[in-house]
């Protein structure tokens, strides 16, 4: 006897000429490779056990664990006041969040919004308005400014009526200053004794001396701030009096002098010390203090103490300073950041929209000023965002795409490449690396997967994967796609996208592409703004309430095995919300025989039992509609039924396995060159759909369609299949 295969049901393919075995839609329906079923087994909660927690728009949402910490999810949400606050998820706190930051920019539906980099223990965020910062995760209000936004002012020096500076009694307690040989009367001068080591200048009588100080902060990245401009010139000329008394003018009496600094700026929260440069002593000075050579003289280790006495002479001086090329200013309006080659990389914004920055390394906070690299205007426009992927820093542009390439040169440790010129992206939340299949991204005109590199003559290569799903992408708002979002969840191996469709300007519709099976189903009843994982693998995404939120909001959700699909409001409470219903959409068939008329007896459904109600809906010939609908219940036709139970009693109630069934739709449908069909859920009970079978009468001849589907490689996979004749 031969045996009837069940066709295995494919991804959505909307091409005019389909495979037969595909889908021309799924709708909340996900494939599961453990049951080799489509399942309706995924729906959403509220990341809060009460949902009404908080119910703000969410903008952005990023889940980051810091080296040796608890982990943080951060996000950003509507503080009703025309801004946004960045908060951290604390379901132990009434709010259900700490905050971060307040007062944060709210971006249009033009742009991205606030992108984050993880370095070491912090968190760099930045979104092109608000000053980029950096947190530790640790505590509350507790973020920083991020690297320097402006040069420090310089020390300051008292000056005295005579044009001398600045003195104090009471020096340094680590130096032995020998005693004073004097102190005028003001006490706003210091002589140190001839016999002292200490002090500056040439003690000789009638000697001319002369010095200028400069100033930067250390935060603690370790990262050096760009040079003070230089404090004003402080000289002296000795004179020639051998003895000291209080007849004398302080000037005239020769030897070694301290100086003392005031003023000396602290720096922004996260500075930990303050380092001093200082001239040598500027005999027959030339040029202005500027030109000067600075040595290092001290750090004051902290980022309080604002006044400082300088006893040091001139051999105890250090290295020569920092140039003026080693660090620089943080350019203000930068939009995206992102971490490559133990470095941080900026670019973006309006006043460098296509210019990429790069820290020293090591050095997060230090951007020296020649680490730049122009891409210039060409085709590719401004950048939108940064990947790093395969030995690579992929820099997605309006419509290109550079790369930055690694190099063994100190001095110039990338170059850049363009890698492709006419294909970028507005959207650069949707760009995710996914294991073994290279970086997923939205363009314009669809979603596309990047693979290759640059080494050992390795070739990028660009593949466009959307182009079964052509008739949902004609819907997406590609005006709107900068709002597009998408995380890769290697648990399902899923790449989840979030768009705006139907002329929205916020996400809409959710995308799935399953990475092993090569397929597309979508999801509805997901009001996903912005998407993260977590560190168990789950996804994590902030809700559009302002949009999409429904009649009961809430601001984050987490996308898990559920049969509830956010709430709804009951008796005027919050209560969990069935999902939308799930359906499979065949493609047209004519089952290999587009010329003959076919009678259609009947449908067969393999699934799983669960005692749900399923419908199967038909048409033919092109029909836009499905004028032909047929009820039954997933569970067996014969043998004794299993029970279904409402509520169990505990310790009595016996629950059963799950049975693989065929559901059988009887159907009389004549005069049909192509059919379709469409199988869906009535009730919100979980479907597991396996496969199904169709049979059918061409010139009263019984006929079955039976071809078997594999989805690991058998060889009929992406090939045309003919009908076997069966008898039924």
């Amino acid at each position: 006897m031969q045996k009837l295969n069940t066709v295995y049901g494919k991804g959505i393919e909307q091409y005019p000429n389909s495979d037969a075995l595909s889908a021309r839609d799924i709708q909340n329906l996900d494939y599961d490779f453990g049951q080799r079923a489509w399942t309706n087994k995924s729906g959403w909660i509220s990341y809060w056990s009460n949902p009404e927690t908080s119910t703000a728009s969410v903008y952005s949402i990023f889940h980051w664990q810091p080296r040796g910490k608890l982990d943080r999810t951060v996000f950003e949400f509507n503080a009703g006041d025309g801004t946004l606050t960045l908060g951290y998820l604390a379901p132990y706190e009434a709010a259900g969040y700490l905050p971060i930051e307040e007062r944060r920019h709210i971006p249009s539906v033009q742009e991205v919004g606030t992108t984050y980099a993880p370095f070491g223990e912090m968190l760099i965020y930045a979104n092109g308005y608000n000053a980029m910062r950096k947190w530790y995760g640790w505590a509350p209000q507790t973020t920083t400014v991020f690297g320097f936004p402006v040069r420090p002012s310089p020390p300051e020096i008292i000056p005295t009526e005579d044009g001398g500076f600045f003195g104090s009694k009471n020096g340094p307690a680590d130096y032995d200053w020998d005693g004073f040989a004097g102190i005028n009367e003001n006490f706003t001068k210091i002589v140190v004794a001839p016999n002292s080591q200490m002090g500056l200048g040439d003690p000789a009588a009638d000697s001319v001396n002369a010095y200028s100080y400069k100033v930067t902060f250390i935060t603690d990245t370790q990262s050096e701030s760009p040079m003070s401009p230089s404090s004003a010139i402080v000289s002296w000329t000795n004179g020639n009096t051998t003895a000291y008394d209080n007849n004398n003018s302080f000037a005239d009496y020769p030897g070694r002098y301290c100086i003392q600094l005031t003023n000396i700026p602290t720096g922004p929260i996260g500075t930990i010390k303050r380092r001093l440069y200082r001239t040598k002593n500027l005999q027959g000075l030339t040029g202005t203090a500027e030109e000067q050579t600075y040595y290092f003289l001290d750090d004051i280790p902290n980022n309080v103490e604002v006044a400082y006495t300088d006893v040091i002479p001139d051999a105890n001086l250090g290295s020569v300073g920092p140039s003026e090329l080693d660090s620089g200013i943080i350019p203000s309006n930068i939009k995206f950041c992102a971490t490559f080659g133990n470095r941080v990389v900026i670019g973006g914004g309006n006043s460098y929209p296509t210019r990429v920055f790069f820290s020293a390394p090591y050095k997060p906070e230090q951007f020296p000023v020649q680490n730049f690299i122009e891409l210039g205007i060409r085709t590719g426009g401004a950048i939108t965002g940064f990947v790093s992927y395969n030995n690579l820093l992929l820099v997605f542009r309006e419509r290109g795409i550079d790369a930055l390439v690694p190099t063994q040169d100190p001095n110039a440790p990338f170059y850049a490449t363009p890698i492709f010129e006419t294909m970028g992206t507005l959207a650069s939340k949707t760009a995710q690396v996914v294991a073994g299949s290279g970086v997923l991204f939205v363009a314009s005109d669809g979603i596309y997967q990047f693979t290759g590199n640059l080494a050992g003559g390795s070739q990028p290569a660009l593949v466009k994967i959307s182009s079964s799903i052509s008739d949902i992408w004609d819907r997406v708002s590609v005006s709107s796609l900068a709002k597009a979002c998408a995380v890769y969840d290697g648990l399902e191996q899923t790449y989840t996208l979030s768009v705006p469709v139907d002329g929205n300007s916020y996400n809409s519709l959710v995308l799935k592409y399953n990475i092993l099976l090569g397929a597309w189903s979508t999801s509805t009843g997901i009001p996903m703004s912005c998407a993260t994982i977590s560190s168990e693998g789950s996804v994590l995404f902030g809700t559009n309430t302002e949009d999409i939120g429904g009649e009961a909001p809430t601001s984050v959700g987490v996308i898990c095995d559920s049969n509830w699909s956010g709430y709804q409001i009951v008796d005027e409470a919050y209560e969990p919300k069935p999902k939308d219903s799930a359906s499979w959409t065949s493609a047209w068939l004519d089952f290999g025989d587009p010329d003959s008329t076919k009678a259609i007896k009947s449908v067969s459904v393999e699934c799983y039992s669960t005692g749900g109600g399923l419908l199967l809906e038909a048409g033919k010939d092109w029909e836009y509609t499905f004028p032909y609908s047929i009820p039954s219940e997933m569970k067996q036709a014969d043998g004794n039924p299993q029970t279904q139970w409402d509520i169990g009693e505990w310790g009595s109630s016996t629950w059963e396995n799950r049975r693989l069934s065929k559901v059988r739709f009887d159907i009389e449908l004549p005069d049909v060159r192509f059919f379709r069909f469409r199988i869906s859920n009535t009730e919100p009970a979980q479907v597991k759909i396996i496969g199904y079978s169709v049979y059918f009468e061409i010139a009263g001849e019984q006929m079955a369609w039976s071809s078997a589907f594999d989805y690991f490689g058998a060889p009929n996979t992406n090939q045309k299949v003919n009908p076997s004749k069966l008898p039924l």
